[in-house]
């Protein structure tokens, strides 16, 4: 069980998941160019971009960094996601 408490610890996890975002965005991105497409896409994007926001105040929090950080990562993340709300309510 220590193992996997060790295995959370550390930020190596959370540099993945974020690896993993930035692949899927740039998938998203490169998408079709159809206009109905293009919808969804930027949609997608934005929730993308406000995942990618919350992960790195993770890593922040998870890596001892300096939490004067935090207020502008989760403000970029709400940001994001009034972005999205907003795409997606207008379709």
């Amino acid at each position: 069980m220590s193992g996997l408490i060790d295995l959370l610890r550390g930020t190596w996890l959370v540099d993945v998941a974020i690896l993993v975002i930035a692949v899927e965005l740039v998938v998203v991105l490169a998408a079709g160019s159809s206009r109905r497409v293009a919808a969804h896409r930027t949609a997608l994007a934005a929730t993308l971009v406000a995942g990618t926001f919350l992960l790195v105040a993770l890593r922040l929090l998870l890596a001892g960094g300096d939490r004067v950080w935090l207020v502008p990562l989760l403000t970029g993340a709400l940001a994001a996601h009034l972005a999205d709300v907003y795409l997606r309510l207008r379709r």
